[in-house]
């Protein structure tokens, strides 16, 4: 986890690079303004310390943001930042259309307007000043209070939110804050996210409106028709698409709430059509709070998202895999976590959990004797027992103390190769016999633990690193063998999985993904009296 002083010591050095490097904040802004700016840098506006009162303080400006209030126009020499006495100088036009922006980062741009009427100048300034660092404090850490973090479906580090954010009014405050972003949250699955909410707001009108698409099995006629109308109100189509276009706008709107691509309108295309873009806005938006919660992600990881269904292996933040994933169901829900891999077993066997043999082994061998040898499954016993010496038809919860194993090979529920990573759940990614559930919209159908598509990529990522011993051709010959190889990497593979229905397409469109496990809802309700529709 990061540390309050290296924090410190990564804000300082932004800020020391900004000031050499000089660099303006808008290349674009006109000359004229520039020009006019720098005739008036020494024509300097006096904020008076009595300015500076606590009234500003309130539910979402703390105490200790005032006091980085102050400090800003004590380090200044109580002389204006964003003003000349011309009007707004370069900063000030930079952080103004920040705020105007708010909505592309998930925030409320209401927060951060500036009541310029009858104020002076100097007053002005200090309200900027305010919603500066509140938008900083906002973009760093988030609008919900650390202490909602606990009903995230995601683990959380202790956050370090004291940073002494009047560090960022250097030459280019703006330029300081998005640094700084980038150095404390520098996973590329928040900046795309970023820059896909970014596009989503500059293309889509954002309403509450919402239209009741039924499923098509119901009622094909109305299921396109309404399907038609709520395309039109996401901006998938105009008023005039032919059916054609229909079905392509269709298809791309499906592609963008994690769905195949098929042009059907079932139960998820149907359940994602019936949602407003302000709700698609807020889900993003509760997305980017917890990654702003996140801390000290690692730059080489290997990343589930558990509602988009996929593994990512990140190599010095560039995207080496992608996996298609199968988590686990509602009821059996695969857990949020932080670890690194251990080790990968190749031809791994099951010792099959208690749960699993209460609730499902015991129950098939009542209706089916033979179920268990047939799929090379046997009795882990001190006393010798085999399954043939159980009496099945009595076998329960209470009086059946064994283990059950399954035997290495291609039938087995591992596959072919699981990876281990300590974690307090017995978790693990692994190969699947059951392919098929690859192919499917909504992958979650095992009982906790990820089943990962082409697993033998992830070996040959992790060996082609290793340059050791081992190579493809032997785990080929380990295979054909069948044999058990367990092999140890020396290097860290750091392993996240995390929640987030919300992520972004390669060339930065918005998707928006099903809460499988009904884990977002208490942390809408808090978002939503704080970002209502923009």
């Amino acid at each position: 986890m990061f540390q309050t002083s290296r924090h410190l010591a990564i804000l300082l050095t932004i800020i020391l690079f900004l000031t050499k490097c000089g660099s303006a904040i808008h290349p674009s802004d006109s000359e004229d303004i520039s020009n006019k700016n720098d005739a008036a840098q020494n024509d300097f506006i006096v904020v008076p310390n009595e300015l500076i009162h606590e009234q500003s303080i309130d539910s979402l400006f703390t105490p200790r943001l005032f006091q980085e209030l102050k400090a800003v126009y004590e380090k200044s020499n109580h002389t204006a930042y964003w003003h000349s006495s011309l009007g707004l100088n370069d900063n000030g036009i930079a952080v103004i259309a920040l705020f105007e922006k708010a909505s592309s980062y998930g925030l409320n741009k209401d927060f951060y307007r500036i009541n310029d009427n009858q104020q002076s100048l100097a007053e002005m300034d200090i309200q900027i000043s305010r919603n500066f660092l509140l938008f900083a404090h906002h973009h760093i850490f988030g609008i919900i209070p650390f202490e909602r973090s606990s009903q995230s479906y995601n683990p959380i580090n202790t956050p370090l939110d004291t940073l002494p954010l009047s560090l960022l009014f250097a030459e280019n405050p703006v330029q300081a804050l998005f640094h700084l972003s980038d150095s404390l949250h520098p996973s590329p699955e928040y900046k795309n996210l970023l820059t896909a909410l970014d596009h989503y707001c500059n293309n889509t009108h954002l309403t509450i409106e919402t239209l009741k698409v039924p499923i098509a099995k119901t009622d094909s006629i109305k299921s396109y028709e309404m399907a038609k109308k709520a395309l039109l109100l996401h901006g998938y189509i105009d008023s005039n698409a032919t059916s054609m276009e229909l079905m392509e706008g269709l298809q791309i709107f499906q592609l963008h709430n994690g769905l195949e691509p098929d042009g059907k309108i079932g139960k998820y295309t149907a359940q994602a059509l019936s949602k407003s873009t302000y709700e698609c806005w807020l889900q993003a938006a509760l997305t980017l709070q917890k990654w702003r919660w996140e801390k000290d992600w690692p730059l080489d990881v290997f990343y589930v998202n558990i509602p988009a269904y996929t593994l990512r292996v990140y190599e010095n933040n560039q995207l080496k895999q992608e996996h298609r994933v199968v988590v686990g169901t509602s009821w059996t829900p695969s857990p949020t976590l932080n670890s690194k891999l251990e080790y990968f077993i190749l031809n791994p066997e099951w010792y099959v959990p208690s749960s699993i043999t209460q609730g499902e082994l015991i129950p098939k061998m009542q209706k089916d004797p033979t179920y268990l040898k047939r799929n090379n499954y046997s009795l882990v016993s001190k006393d010798g027992k085999s399954l043939e010496d159980i009496d099945w038809s009595t076998a329960n919860s209470s009086n059946f103390k064994y283990t059950i194993k399954q035997g290495k090979g291609s039938s087995n529920a591992l596959g072919l190769v699981k990876f281990i990573f300590n974690n307090p759940y017995s978790v693990y990614l692994h190969d699947t016999p059951s392919k098929s559930f690859f192919e499917k919209d909504i992958r979650s159908y095992s009982h906790g633990c990820i089943r990962v598509q082409n697993p033998f990529q992830l070996v040959e990522y992790i060996l082609t690193r290793e340059k050791g011993a081992f190579t493809m051709d032997d785990v080929s010959t380990i295979l054909a063998n069948k044999t058990q190889k367990t092999i140890t990497p020396k290097l860290v593979y750091p392993i996240r999985i995390r929640y987030m229905c919300s992520t972004a397409t390669p060339n930065n469109e918005l998707i928006t993904h099903l809460d499988i496990y009904k884990k977002e809802s208490v942390l809408l309700e808090i978002l939503k009296p704080l970002l209502p529709c923009p």
